[in-house]
């Protein structure tokens, strides 16, 4: 089904508009700790944009079940005990849902969503480069947790390990992209280190996690192009590169944070969910004994996991109705071969599964970004 009567245009403002969305994802919390949240109203004004420079907008299940879900999301908020809490992220949520839909029904061109994937890892490596001069401990004092710290603000580490993600997601992809030029994949190269020195700066055990599984899909994945001679070659750059991430890391890296995150901290082992497994738990408790269904509204209980608290809220409606969005978009990047968009799913999805990411736009954008990738139409 196409609604006809709108006109999507690959112009210069049409550029600036996302390269803006791209570097306020990025540097959305320095900016609102400085200035205010401002993120609120761009976000309106990308969507109004949106819905005013599109061609045709294809209107499909996935826009549908999004749809159903936020509307049921929003509702809960009458059954819930803490509706007050839940207040707190509706603009959020909303707003990213009905990004979400819009990009879900509008084709892009192979040369836009290029120039978007390249403005997406070049912000996430400038917030890489910054980490490295800025990064400072912790709340001031935690010295096994190093984050960048911008006009006096900091961001939780589990939520900067997804900032850097992207860059490292996007940079494993450009460096073995037979399309790209030798320089620029060195550049891309010197970047994914960058990103993943930081990335283990923070201390964060999920950062483990997220870069092996990123490792890993580039490992197995194939490019279409790629040959058996080139994925041989791949795989030994491949090793050698994590290699040199691992001795820069123990060479470099400030001894408190490296011992934290390899378990070796005296009141820190690696498997400890420092605290997490007691949330989820508990979340789930007060999931199957009030309302398993229907879930116990938003608000209900925040369990420091994005999937856990959508499910304590919503219940099997509400998390089936969003899993079954997401899993299908992770589904079709497999089926189609889509590399970019892969990484950048596991980019944003995996911190997402670690830290209450539902208002946060690293989660979303690992949606929105594989999406992108999926509605690409070539160019005659």
């Amino acid at each position: 089904m196409t609604r006809n009567g709108f006109k999507y245009r690959d112009t210069r403002l049409t550029a600036l508009v996302f390269t803006c969305y791209w570097l306020l994802s990025f540097f959305e919390g320095f900016i609102s700790g400085a200035i205010g949240a401002v993120s609120k109203y761009y976000l309106i004004l990308l969507i109004v944009y949106l819905l005013f420079s599109a061609k045709k907008l294809v209107v499909n299940w996935k826009q549908i079940t999004i749809l159903v879900w936020t509307v049921y999301y929003s509702i809960s908020l009458l059954w819930s005990p803490h509706p007050e809490q839940g207040g707190l992220y509706v603009n959020s949520v909303i707003s990213m849902c009905a990004l979400l839909i819009l990009f879900i029904g509008i084709p892009f061109t192979e040369r836009f969503v290029q120039s978007n994937l390249k403005w997406v890892a070049l912000s996430s490596f400038f917030l890489g480069v910054l980490g490295l001069f800025f990064s400072r401990p912790y709340l001031g004092h935690i010295n096994s947790r190093m984050v960048l710290s911008l006009f006096g603000v900091q961001i939780d580490p589990n939520n900067m390990v997804g900032l850097y993600a992207y860059g490292v997601a996007l940079g494993l992809y450009y460096i073995f992209n037979p399309r790209i030029g030798k320089h620029i994949r060195l550049y891309y190269g010197i970047g994914t280190l960058i990103n993943t020195y930081d990335i283990f700066m923070t201390g964060s055990r999920s950062g483990i996690i997220v870069l092996v599984v990123l490792y890993a899909v580039v490992f197995f994945f194939r490019f279409e192009e790629e040959t058996k001679t080139l994925r041989l070659f791949k795989r030994i750059v491949l090793i050698a590169l994590a290699a040199l991430a691992a001795y820069i890391v123990i060479r470099y890296m400030p001894r408190d944070a490296l011992l934290r995150i390899t378990g070796q901290d005296a009141n820190l082992s690696f498997s400890d969910s420092t605290g997490r497994m007691e949330r989820w738990q508990m979340g789930l408790k007060i999931w199957w004994e009030t309302n398993p269904v229907f879930g116990c509204g938003w608000g209900a209980f925040e369990c420091h996991g994005t999937f856990f608290t959508f499910l304590v809220d919503t219940g099997i409606i509400g998390i089936m109705l969003l899993g079954s969005t997401i899993a299908s978009i992770a589904v079709d990047c497999i089926r189609k071969r889509k590399l970019d968009g892969m990484l950048v799913f596991v980019a944003g999805i995996i911190p997402s599964f670690f830290i209450g990411a539902q208002n946060k736009r690293l989660f979303w954008n690992a949606l929105i970004v594989p999406i992108m990738i999926l509605n690409t139409k070539k160019e005659k």
